[in-house]
């Protein structure tokens, strides 16, 4: 996942999330697919992912990578909230694409209250 950096708009860190950088110390993997195109708009504090028509499910787990890194990036860049267009589907994973996904608080957040009935 691209951290923010001053220089680089949303849309360039989000390309470069389909590529590999296996040459950097902690070989980090592509986590949107070559074949997926989109475009990006802003709305205030939301973020718009459109996609083009290109999109297929050949592997659900990767667009749901897709989708969770998508969102972690869009928080570091301040966003609160992204909503995904064209996505030829409603729903993948835990993720309703109908409406706009919050951002996460953090990368795998765990719900403390329910961590505490399992104890």
């Amino acid at each position: 996942m691209p951290i923010k950096t001053y220089d680089q708009p949303i849309i360039e860190a989000l390309h470069d999330m389909k590529y590999d950088e296996e040459e950097d110390l902690y070989h980090i993997s592509k986590t949107i697919p070559d074949d997926v195109e989109f475009n990006v708009e802003s709305v205030e504090n939301k973020l718009i992912i459109r996609f083009a028509d290109n999109v297929s499910l050949k592997n659900e787990q990767l667009y749901i990578t897709m989708i969770d890194a998508i969102l972690m990036t869009a928080k570091s860049y301040g966003y609160d909230s992204v909503k995904f267009e064209n996505f030829h589907v409603n729903h993948i994973g835990p993720y309703d694409l109908t409406n706009s996904i919050e951002v996460p608080l953090a990368i795998n957040p765990i719900n403390i209250q329910e961590k505490d009935k399992n104890f």
